[in-house]
């Protein structure tokens, strides 16, 4: 009677270690269906410290460089402004027609406007063109 006993407490404690490890491998199982994305099982991985540790490291290392952000150089904020305009539309289009017809009332009336505004490069191209207009015909 002793070793039906024995036998059955042996099975007994059998069947408790089958159980526990049933469970734990269930767990794991649904741990590693839920929906989980990649980053989310490397970090399941090298936070798991029943895992051996040259598995955590390497997770780990794939898993960093979604964690923390790579260290990027700042831009400089740019400080663009419009310049005003050198000629209004009725100047540019009486500039644009002159040279087609040839008319020099025309062309000496667009740069001497040109020349009275004095905050432009526009201002300034049409200063030199106008000099050197004026050099040439006389």
């Amino acid at each position: 009677m002793d070793s039906v006993k024995a036998k059955f407490d042996e099975y007994e404690y059998l069947l408790k270690l089958a159980t526990a490890k049933i469970e734990e491998l269930t767990a794991e199982n649904e741990r590693l269906k839920s929906s989980l994305d990649a980053h989310g099982t490397l970090r399941l991985i090298y936070s798991n410290p029943n895992l051996p540790e040259s598995l955590r490291a390497k997770a780990a290392s794939a898993a960093i460089q979604h964690e923390t952000p790579k260290l990027m150089p700042e831009r400089a904020p740019l400080e663009l402004q419009a310049e005003p305009a050198a000629m209004t539309l009725a100047q540019l289009a009486d500039y644009r027609i002159a040279p087609r017809s040839g008319s020099w009332a025309s062309k000496s009336r667009f740069w001497m406007m040109a020349r009275s505004s004095t905050s432009s490069p526009m201002a300034a191209m049409a200063r030199t063109i106008s000099t050197q207009l004026v050099s040439a015909s006389t």
